[in-house]
């Protein structure tokens, strides 16, 4: 008896079974493989391990084991992994009167009595938040007074470069195990560095605009750079002979290169004298100030061979000189 199968069993097959009879290469069953792999791998990059210490709060992280200051398990942290008193103190959280160190130790002191053994716990010698840059202050003050030694000024600005990278990591440990609203680094450096300057000089007022000197330390090599500001005089003079220019004049044949030519005697200049050297020379004398002579400020009234207007023969032509960087000088 021949075997039949039944009318109604014989369904007709999909599509896509029949191309996978038909198919040879198995590429079915490898692209329904590569499908099973990729999701597998979106199931591992959505998963989030979490072992319990770390809570992600309103966009900051807290650790359950060292929450952050002033909280003591909080300080005790930070005690740990090695910061200095000067920054203890301005993490904290706490009220600081006087000299930031004292209150950093005096905090200090107060974790190792509740803890005996934190003081063997400390991770590294060097501060992780400043590079114990707090022990360079005397250093940085006496760079500082030394380079404004011979430099007569009354107000200051001051301000300091700090390596990007330390500013970054500071940042980061402040901000999650600080106290909330903790001062930055760059600002209790320069604090500090200000307030030694004011015990050492009393007359030295520190303003953020037009400034007589600014100062600006590198973080990193403690190099000292000095801006003097320029000093404005005006005055007036007399011109009573034709024939001198009112500023320098380069030779036309050489023009004015160094040790000049035949035709300007070794001089540079189309004419010895001008009212520009005639004026500005001994005042760049007078203030020590290095290179070139002053600039001016040409009158428009003013030529090569003339007087200019009678009135400015008998009153002077009134000249407003800048001096730039004047290592001597009294600032009115």
């Amino acid at each position: 008896m021949e075997d039949r199968e039944p009318e109604d069993s014989g369904t007709k097959l999909d599509e896509e079974d029949e191309w996978q009879l038909y198919a040879s290469a198995g590429y079915a069953s490898s692209e329904s493989e590569n499908e099973n792999e990729d999701t597998q791998a979106e199931l591992e990059q959505e998963e989030i391990w979490f072992d319990g210490d770390d809570f992600d709060f309103e966009g900051s992280t807290v650790n359950w084991d060292s929450p952050p200051c002033p909280a003591p398990l909080g300080i005790a942290h930070v005690i740990k992994i090695g910061v200095c008193n000067h920054c203890l103190a301005r993490v904290s959280g706490r009220l600081i009167r006087g000299d930031s160190s004292e209150a950093g130790a005096s905090i200090r002191e107060e974790a190792y009595s509740r803890d005996n053994e934190l003081e063997s716990k400390i991770a590294q010698d060097y501060c992780p938040l400043c590079e114990n840059l707090f022990d360079d202050i005397e250093n940085i003050v006496d760079r500082v007074l030394g380079e404004l030694s011979e430099t007569e000024f009354r107000t200051m600005q001051f301000g300091i470069h700090l390596p990007k990278d330390l500013v970054q990591e500071e940042d980061r440990i402040r901000s999650k195990y600080g106290a909330q609203g903790s001062y930055h680094l760059k600002g209790a450096i320069v604090e500090a560095i200000h307030a030694r300057i004011e015990e050492l000089d009393k007359t030295i007022e520190f303003v953020k605009e037009k400034p007589d000197v600014m100062v600006l330390v590198d973080g990193l090599t403690l190099r000292v750079d000095v801006d003097v500001r320029p000093i404005f005089l005006h005055g007036r003079y007399r011109k009573v002979s034709r024939g001198i220019p009112q500023t320098r004049w380069p030779c036309r044949a050489c023009r004015g290169r160094k040790g000049g030519c035949e035709s300007c005697e070794g001089t540079g200049l189309q004419y010895v004298d001008s009212v520009q050297d005639l004026i500005g020379e001994p005042i760049r004398e007078a203030v020590r100030i290095g290179g070139k002579t002053p600039a001016e400020e040409k009158s428009p009234y003013e030529g090569f061979g003339g007087y200019g207007p009678k009135e400015r023969l008998r009153e002077g032509r009134g000249r407003r000189v800048e001096l730039v960087h004047p290592e001597e000088g009294q600032r009115s």
